[in-house]
C-alpha cells in the first residue's frame, strides 16, 4: 500500500460495526497517527484518540457540527 503495510488486523463474526474492533486494534500499540473513513467517526473515539495525543485524519460523517 501506498501508505505503509499492514501491521494489525482483528476477524470478528457476525454483523457488527468497525467501531466495536478498534478497541482490540489499539490495545498494548502506539502510534501517532489514524487515517480512516468516515464509518469510524465517533466523538468516544475522537476523544479517546485525542488524550493519547494522536493526529487523527477521519472524514466527517454528514451529520457532524463540530
Amino acid at each position: 500500500d501506498v501508505i505503509g503495510p499492514l501491521i494489525r488486523f482483528v476477524v470478528f463474526s457476525g454483523p457488527s460495526h468497525d467501531l466495536t474492533a478498534m478497541p482490540d486494534l489499539f490495545q498494548d500499540f502506539s502510534f501517532e497517527m489514524l487515517i480512516d473513513y468516515k464509518a469510524v467517526d465517533s466523538d468516544a473515539l475522537l476523544d479517546t484518540l485525542a488524550e493519547c495525543g494522536v493526529e487523527v485524519m477521519i472524514s466527517p460523517t454528514k451529520n457532524r457540527t463540530i
